[in-house]
């Protein structure tokens, strides 16, 4: 095949998969290759992502660091990353991702001719745009980090209203935050997270066919 797409789902948890109406993964599992189980490397982003492009541990490659403060943590290790792997073997390689603590800035864009901070509803635009642009004898590598199933939960109204999810826990311009959940505080927060969670994630698999669709044109070679 010419071309490699890497679609990462940020928080998705593996456990709701078999609850929940996902027939673009479900699909992807049956034409290719399923993984039953498996772990993350780190308990966060940051470190999981760098596993991810290094094939190391979090034990390996050391970097443990709480979240916080993105200027304040350090650069990623250096070594050698996926997508500089595949430049140096002919890869136009791009990156889109959601999660601002994969800032280009701290090492993430290493390897990368575009790395770029977009929202998932506009990241496939994006895409099908750049496939346009490609040439025949090129090779492509893009790396697609969606965010839509971390806090703070924004479900379309088809899928909140699917779940039943009151429209008080969602109307925040903010979203529906992981704090009201942890916090407790207010009745029927956490089962509203949990049926706002399962919406989303119901939302990032059409995202993930939106994805699919930009790369038509290659997708027999991808």
């Amino acid at each position: 095949r010419a071309h490699a797409l890497v679609i990462v789902v940020d928080t998705r948890r593996a456990d709701i998969a078999t609850e929940v109406d996902t027939p673009v993964m479900d699909s992807l599992a049956e034409e290719g290759d399923y993984v039953p189980r498996a772990w993350s490397s780190g308990t966060w982003t940051v470190p999981s992502v760098i596993s991810l492009f290094t094939g190391m541990s979090v034990r390996q490659h050391g970097w443990n660091h709480p979240t916080g403060n993105v200027a304040s943590f350090p650069q990623i290790p250096p070594a050698p990353t996926l997508a500089e792997v595949l430049k140096e073997r002919g890869f136009v390689t791009d990156g889109y991702y959601a999660n601002d603590f994969l800032k280009g800035e701290l090492g993430f864009s290493r390897g990368f001719d575009t790395w770029i901070r977009t929202s998932d509803l506009h990241v496939a635009e994006r895409l099908a745009h750049d496939v346009e642009t490609w040439t025949d004898g090129e090779r492509h590598f893009v790396y697609v980090h969606l965010l839509n199933p971390h806090s703070p939960l924004r479900p379309t109204e088809s899928t909140r209203t699917k779940y039943k999810v009151n429209k008080k826990w969602t109307d925040d311009p903010k979203g529906f935050l992981i704090g009201v959940c942890k916090r407790n505080r207010l009745e029927g927060a956490r089962e509203a997270y949990g049926a706002a969670y399962r919406a989303v994630v119901e939302d990032t698999d059409a995202m993930i066919g939106d994805l699919l669709k930009a790369i038509a044109p290659v997708r027999d070679d991808t």
